[in-house]
């Protein structure tokens, strides 16, 4: 459904954003219609350049649960230096344009929930992240398994779209340890690492004993990592249909690209024993720039092109610690000069794939996306079409003043304005969404989801 991405027309980052390199170039924007019929125009707040919309204009709608996200639709229609056209599509208006409105209109609200029980009357299939959302990389976050268990008995369809940099089937595998199987998700699992390794295999695997070389950055190996297999499914994949190699540069000078698997070691030989081949990159938890920045630079002026298995910034860990992610080292070679190729969200892509797996089209059923990442999850789904959820206690918990879900702890607990507010963790509707306004209005670059809710988990509406 999705194969090798060709080459992005816009840089990594205004891809993310809509934004053209030139600022006085027209944009052009497709509508999305999300798969229950409705425009999916939230991710249109990227868009809106300064200034901000004024204090009067609200972002957030805590009221009664809805439906759809708006009665009315934003649409960008080009961009001449700072002042944007935005055109209005009413609902049943069958294509046609309303009146110009100005620059600095407000996005659609979204509706704030506090529990996902309301949600599971409104969507017939879901497309569920992982990290944030379902565990924390060691154990399934409070609620999620008995959540997915729910939507099953409710009949709805499910499958798993994550940005790790694991092949899908070494992901499935892992399912169990969270509770769940793989059975339970008939759009099975979609990764970004197992399109990271079909590139690869498909414009770097060589035979004939000439090898590509990759300067390999990825994970320590252990329980729950292998960096060999990884190599291997790069060159064979799954069915072992690869008839060549990819081999391990040992410095800039002998690679031919660079694949940014993890964010911990560089790695120097396949095997990775001798005494100087694993080096520590002191990234995932600390981001030092020391080992990283010498590499990155080399590879620059030697115009090597990177292959990002995971293109997320940064991860919630067990216990609430922030590992930063590939997709900083990515961001950080772009800066540089460097080009990167991604996988994953917010790709639409996988999106797509996703629901192509579940058999869900506009006319079929009604889907959205379940995700902690703004950037990500949020903004891929509009980019795909479907509706977005966007959870509270994931990565953006810390901005946001909020407490992390955890394994046995459910972190954000919403209290209804009135009641008795009981600790850590706590927090009622109107405080929840003067911060989320607060949240919205300093970061108007991010797309905005159409429901919040603090996690994966049911309970009062």
């Amino acid at each position: 459904l999705f194969r090798s991405p060709a080459p992005p027309t816009l840089p990594p980052r205004a891809a993310a954003t809509g934004r053209s390199r030139t600022e006085d170039r027209p944009v052009a924007v497709a509508v999305a219609v999300g798969a229950a019929g409705r425009l999916s125009t939230n991710c249109l707040a990227p868009f809106r350049s300064e200034p901000a919309p004024s204090e009067g204009h609200p972002v957030c709608h805590s009221g009664p649960s809805q439906s759809s996200r708006s009665s009315r639709a934003s649409v960008l229609v080009s961009r001449q230096g700072r002042t944007v056209r935005f055109q209005h599509l009413e609902p049943g208006e069958g294509g046609s344009l309303g009146a110009i409105m100005p620059n600095g209109t407000p996005p659609p609200a979204f509706t704030l929930h506090t529990s996902f029980s309301p949600l599971l009357s409104l969507y017939d299939s879901f497309l569920l992240d992982q990290f944030g959302v379902i565990h924390d990389g060691s154990r399934s976050l409070r609620g999620a398994a008995d959540c997915i268990r729910t939507m099953l008995d409710r009949e709805k369809k499910l499958a798993v779209l994550s940005n790790t940099s694991s092949p899908s089937h070494v992901a499935q595998g892992r399912l169990q340890k969270y509770g769940l199987r793989a059975d339970m998700f008939a759009g099975g699992l979609v990764s970004s690492g197992e399109e990271c390794a079909r590139f690869a295999r498909e414009n770097y695997c060589r035979s004939g004993g000439v090898e590509a070389k990759a300067l390999w950055f990825t994970w320590k190996e252990g329980a729950s990592q292998d960096p060999p297999s990884f190599l291997a499914h790069c060159e064979g994949g799954a069915e072992g249909e690869g008839d060549g190699s990819i081999g391990v540069a040992r410095s800039v000078e002998e690679a031919d690209f660079v694949l940014c698997h993890g964010s911990e070691v560089w790695r120097r030989s396949r095997r990775g024993d001798g005494g100087d081949d694993v080096i520590d990159l002191n990234f995932l938890n600390d981001e030092e720039y020391d080992v990283l920045d010498p590499l990155l630079e080399g590879c620059a002026r030697r115009n090597l092109p990177m292959v990002c298995a995971n293109p997320d910034l940064v991860v919630g860990l067990a216990g609430g610690v922030v590992g930063n992610m590939p997709g900083k080292i990515a961001r950080r070679y772009e800066g540089k000069g460097g080009t990167v190729h991604h996988f994953g969200k917010p790709d639409p892509r996988p999106f797509r794939a996703c629901l192509a797996n579940l058999g869900v089209t506009e006319s079929t059923g009604r889907a959205a996306h379940v995700g902690d990442s703004l950037e990500h999850d949020v903004a891929g789904a509009c980019a795909a079409g479907i509706d977005s959820v966007f959870v509270l206690g994931g990565i953006h918990a810390h901005e946001l003043g909020l407490k992390p879900t955890g394994a046995d702890d459910a972190g954000v607990v919403v209290m209804e304005d009135g009641d008795a507010v009981e600790g850590e963790g706590y927090v009622t509707r109107s405080e929840l969404t003067a911060r989320l306004d607060a949240f919205f209005r300093e970061r108007p670059e991010l797309p905005r989801p159409t429901h919040v809710v603090p996690s994966l988990a049911l309970g009062s509406s």
